[in-house]
């Protein structure tokens, strides 16, 4: 394992710190998007996939699992409508369902960001 290093977390309220496998070195306190399920990859300017902070630094051997902290507040399953990517922010859908809120949609609409890919009528594990 080559998992080292912290952040220290200024404010204990906010956030969820989730452990995810790492696609590539990434460096702790670093900003990280969602490139897979439950993977992180380093973040890129203006990209529109969820984003959280590295909290420990790995040097991208595979297999490599790291805190990360990402903004909400709860991790809920919930039901897809439609293909949902890894990532992608979501909003809501009908019959109480979730769906992608990808690429110009309207951000206000958003309601949260999927951990992990589902596909039509499956369960996406979204953070609120």
């Amino acid at each position: 394992m080559a998992v080292s290093g912290g952040v220290v977390e200024r404010y204990g309220a906010g956030g969820l710190i989730i452990g995810c496998t790492v696609s590539e070195a990434i460096t702790a306190g670093n900003v990280v998007n969602v490139s897979g399920d439950f993977e992180v990859s380093q973040g890129d300017a203006d990209e529109t996939l969820l984003k959280g902070i590295a909290l420990q630094t790995s040097t991208g051997v595979a297999g490599d699992v790291i805190d990360v902290l990402f903004p909400g507040s709860k991790v809920i399953d919930l039901v897809a409508s439609g293909a949902i990517p890894a990532g992608t922010a979501v909003k809501s859908a009908a019959s109480g369902a979730v769906a992608a809120n990808a690429g110009d949609a309207d951000p206000h609409l958003t309601m949260g960001y999927a951990l992990a890919a589902a596909a039509d009528n499956s369960v996406p594990v979204v953070i609120l």
